[in-house]
């Protein structure tokens, strides 16, 4: 009887030092049951989907928040994780979180092994990039702008070197003075650079 109760404590301990961690932790962290039921919510994780705590603690994670979390891949890709142990890292998912709108959440997630008293868990972490993708969204917008704008320069370019070009050609055959054919040259030179850069 006494090793039962030493043990258990050990097991409060160790629970309490978990918890403990999980509170420290400034990203949104959650404990998830092999149903996905949320176990456990840390102060960011509530604060991150705008949900008091009690709300959240003790629910499906597909229930939390008007059902914004019954997202079917997340939902497998979690089951395969407790299955089979495959990780889930940075998956990205977009949603409306009110009054804050669009956002975009990468989450991860790892299994808790279970024990003699309990089943395996999942901890899954939550954090917003919302910031970066959107980021990334405005790099890649202006990177297609800038595509346009030298697809569009070239063509403005290209258009005049063209007859500029051919009235050399036809100039040359007008005129057999040394000088005018040395000016045609280098006009005819310049204007070859041009059209290759463009």
């Amino acid at each position: 009887n006494t090793e039962l109760d030493a043990a258990r404590r050990a097991s409060d301990a160790a629970r309490s030092y978990g918890d403990a961690i999980i509170e420290s932790v400034r990203e949104p962290l959650a404990v998830l049951d092999d149903t996905l039921r949320i176990l456990r919510a840390n102060a960011a994780f509530a604060a991150n989907l705008g949900i008091p705590r009690q709300e959240i603690v003790g629910r499906f994670l597909h229930e939390v928040g008007d059902a914004r979390w019954n997202i079917p891949d997340l939902h497998q890709r979690l089951r395969a994780l407790l299955a089979k142990g495959e990780p889930l890292e940075g998956s990205e998912v977009t949603l409306d979180l009110p009054p804050r709108g669009r956002q975009v959440m990468s989450l991860s997630a790892r299994r808790i092994p279970g024990g003699i008293d309990r089943a395996e868990q999942l901890l899954l972490s939550i954090q917003d990039v919302t910031a970066h993708a959107d980021m990334t969204a405005g790099l890649l917008a202006s990177s297609e702008q800038k595509d346009q704008f030298i697809a569009m320069l070239g063509h403005e370019l290209r258009h005049p070197l063209t007859p500029i070009t051919h009235a050399v050609y036809l100039l040359r055959k007008a005129h057999q003075d040394p000088a005018t054919i040395e000016l045609l040259d280098t006009i005819d030179t310049q204007s070859q650079t041009l059209l290759r850069f463009v």
